[in-house]
């Protein structure tokens, strides 16, 4: 609902609040360092192998932000074969039933490309790159003067600058060890360039219902991207360490002096093993460390004072059993 998941009724982001449903794409958290909530352009759906819904907060693994449950997006690498895949889409929107609500005079475009490649080079490392570029022309044009708009408010954009642009691309490497069995190790990263608005109130409800509000729409221009290393042994003797990093930074340049930076350090280290006491008695405990450190900066942090930056720091630990009781 409104661009954000509801599960078991309990709702995605909230403002002052950050989502209470965690989205994590390769066990990875996606949420913005500055607001907590996903970017969901962000996510690379040109490689997407499978994606996981964890109803309520059944696991402690996702975090904090797991409350009313998760989503986990995994993406794919690449097979035996080499595989490049290009698509390309287009659309427009059709006008509104009220001729009066009409706003644009040209074709109300949607155009977009998504590609993929992904390759095994010798045997042993793997390699995705992919990417996304969309145009949009919105349906929401740019504020005008309108009967219930107060004299002293005068509009400041443009239908032009109303429209939407969107470039990312991404890429994983891994490289599976030679000289030390079960040790694959590797880097993943996405970036993406967004240039769009938010609309806070329509003009009216009648002729001006697809135009914005004067003062009541903000530009965007948002640079984001993450940077993510990680380190993966699996053992003879069935134990798994995994070590993963992640640096998350985005820019938000906004209007009427909403602009925002946030960068996001993340690292985590679990531990996973099979436990086999008895026959068909076994279970796995998985556990480890997660620790996260956010460096925000926005002019609503300052107060009225010179300091508009904000830190937050979080270590926590945790524990979980999975046992598989009944055969059902």
């Amino acid at each position: 609902m409104d661009g954000e998941p509801q599960i078991r009724g309990g709702s995605g982001f909230t403002f002052g609040v950050g989502s209470k449903v965690a989205v994590l794409v390769d066990d990875m958290p996606i949420l913005s360092g500055d607001a907590g909530r996903p970017e969901w352009g962000f996510v690379p759906v040109e490689n997407i192998e499978q994606i996981e819904v964890i109803k309520g907060a059944s696991s402690v693994l996702s975090g904090s932000s797991a409350l009313s449950g998760a989503i986990h997006i995994r993406t794919a690498y690449p097979k035996d074969k080499p595989m490049t895949k290009i698509n390309m889409y287009s659309g427009f929107y059709s006008a509104p039933e009220d001729d009066s609500a009409l706003w644009w005079n040209d074709y109300p475009y949607i155009h977009g490309v998504n590609f993929l490649h992904s390759r095994i080079i010798k045997k042993n490392t793997d390699l995705v790159i992919g990417g996304n570029l969309n145009f949009d022309h919105g349906y929401i044009g740019a504020p005008i003067k309108g009967p219930f708009v107060e004299d002293t408010i005068t509009p400041n954009f443009t239908d032009e600058e109303m429209r939407s642009s969107k470039y990312r691309i991404n890429f994983n490497l891994r490289q599976r060890s030679t000289h030390f069995k079960g040790l694959q190790y590797g880097i993943n990263g996405n970036f993406m360039y967004h240039q769009t608005n938010m609309v806070l109130a329509w003009l009216d409800d009648t002729s001006g219902i697809f135009r914005a509000y004067p003062g009541a729409v903000l530009q965007q221009l948002q640079t984001i991207y993450n940077v993510d290393p990680f380190v993966i042994f699996q053992s003879k003797i069935g134990v798994k360490h995994s070590l993963k990093m992640r640096y998350l930074y985005t820019d938000n340049e906004m209007s009427m002096n909403q602009s925002n930076q946030a960068a996001v350090y993340f690292a985590d280290y679990q531990f996973k093993k099979e436990f086999n006491f008895l026959k068909d008695k076994s279970f796995d405990f998985i556990g480890g460390v997660s620790s996260q450190y956010i460096d925000s900066k926005a002019n609503m942090y300052g107060g009225g004072t010179d300091d508009s930056t904000n830190y937050s720091f979080n270590l926590s630990g945790y524990a979980e059993v999975h046992k598989k009781l009944l055969d059902v």
